[in-house]
């Protein structure tokens, strides 16, 4: 949701390393992940009001769907 975990910021530079292409999912647009993945999609879900993130996950899952669906359509 705010893109400021540590551990998946960690995760992201550990695979850019690699050589790993990286986009974020975000749903606050000045996040430090969106910063560095250099590319966003923005996730405009709203504020959060409960610690589960309800609203920004369920906007991620949906983006994630529809960006492999679009993937697999190019592929065809």
């Amino acid at each position: 949701q705010s893109g400021k975990s540590p551990d998946l910021i960690d995760s992201v530079r550990y695979l850019q390393q690699q050589g790993a292409a990286s986009v974020a999912l975000v749903n606050t647009a000045d996040s430090p992940l969106a910063a560095i993945t250099g590319h966003e999609i923005l996730l405009p879900a709203g504020l959060e009001q409960s610690v589960a993130a309800t609203k920004s996950y369920v906007a991620m899952l949906m983006a994630s769907a529809q960006i492999v669906a679009r993937l697999a359509a190019d592929n065809t």
